[in-house]
This record gives structure tokens, C-alpha cells and sequence, in this order.
């Protein structure tokens, strides 16, 4: 089953920014956003 949840990166110019990541049903990172995201819902997780 494949999962994600959101991490934040630096970017090379200082900035913080929120990505989302996902995960192989392993723990193995597979991918993550290009651009930032970001996270909504109904309650903080």
C-alpha cells in the first residue's frame, strides 16, 4: 500500500517549503512534489 505525508525541505536559496512524500510499502521513499504544497484536512493529522 502506498502512503505519504507532508516533510519540509530547505531549498538551495534559504527558503523553507512543504513537500508531499510517498513512501513504498517498506518505508523506501519513492517520490516527492516538485512545487510545495500545502496540507489540509480536518484536523492536524
Amino acid at each position: 500500500m502506498l502512503t505519504c505525508n507532508y516533510r519540509v525541505f530547505q531549498e538551495a536559496n534559504g527558503d523553507y517549503i512543504i513537500r508531499e512524500v510517498f513512501y513504498a510499502e517498506n518505508g523506501e521513499i519513492l517520490a516527492c512534489t516538485e512545487n510545495a504544497v500545502e496540507p489540509w484536512g480536518r484536523s492536524p493529522e
